[in-house]
């Protein structure tokens, strides 16, 4: 398992809209030696001295199936993605995401692969960020384990 991490919280409708939050950044430096992969040619002004990597390409990107996690908006085509190769995701809604978007989330979400919140929930994504990086349980998830056993792994973060 590598140390990478998706992070394209403005990619796709919303790249115009938002930079990667503060607190989400801020959560990732707790980490040592993650590889913070962005989106060039998005608005992370802010940030862009924290990437190991920006990628021109994301969907059909070939180091894609390489990484450890990703943090992403709400893009339906990039969370398709990264849920076939059975890379753990935490989507963060946008405050603009359509109903019918939000139902396709959350129903892929079912597999146990994907998190969801939403912009404003800093201590759920906090949770959410501990668990993608926690190393047994992404590896529970990447060996195509039950969702149960998924289920329990953030239980057990949570309770901790």
């Amino acid at each position: 398992m590598t140390n990478r991490i998706l992070l394209a919280t403005g990619y796709g409708s919303h790249e115009e809209l938002q930079k990667t939050p503060i607190h989400i950044l801020k959560t990732l430096s707790n980490y040592e030696n993650l590889e913070l992969i962005g989106v060039q040619n998005v608005n992370n002004s802010n940030s862009s001295s924290r990437f190991t990597e920006l990628w021109s390409e994301i969907i059909e990107n070939p180091q894609m199936s390489s990484l450890q996690a990703a943090i992403v908006s709400d893009n339906i085509e990039l969370i398709s993605k990264l849920h076939s190769l059975m890379i753990p995701t935490l989507c963060i809604l946008h405050k603009n995401t359509t109903k019918e978007v939000k139902k396709l989330i959350q129903s892929l979400a079912l597999s146990g692969t994907l998190f969801v919140s939403q912009w404003n929930e800093k201590e759920e994504i906090e949770l959410y960020i501990q668990a993608l990086l926690n190393r047994e349980w992404n590896l529970s998830i990447t060996q195509r384990e039950t969702i149960s056993t998924n289920l329990n792994w953030v239980k057990l973060l949570i309770n901790s």
